[in-house]
């Protein structure tokens, strides 16, 4: 879920103690880490799994409602999300 996880703007110390500790233990061991830090595909209302969907959600109609475009029309949601199905995704 990543640093910022929910809506009430608290960062999740607990994702970014993980993170310090395995780049740490790839210092120890002579790695070096580049950390990607990227969306894939906006939201899971989109196929994807970027941004959490409280984030989705705040866009409101501009964005959750355009949906399929440019993906294939005529989708089926779950029913207790309204996520389209992922193996009608790809």
């Amino acid at each position: 879920m990543g640093v910022n996880p929910t809506s009430d703007n608290n960062i999740n110390q607990e994702y970014l103690l993980q993170l310090s500790t395995a780049i740490q233990m790839m210092e120890n061991k002579g790695i070096y880490a580049l950390l990607d830090c990227h969306q894939d595909v906006f939201s899971r209302y989109f196929c994807g799994e970027g941004v959490p969907d409280w984030i989705a959600e705040k866009l409101g109609d501009t964005t959750v409602k355009a949906f399929p475009f440019p993906v294939a029309p005529n989708m089926s949601q779950e029913a207790d999300t309204g996520y389209p199905k992922l193996d009608e995704c790809l």
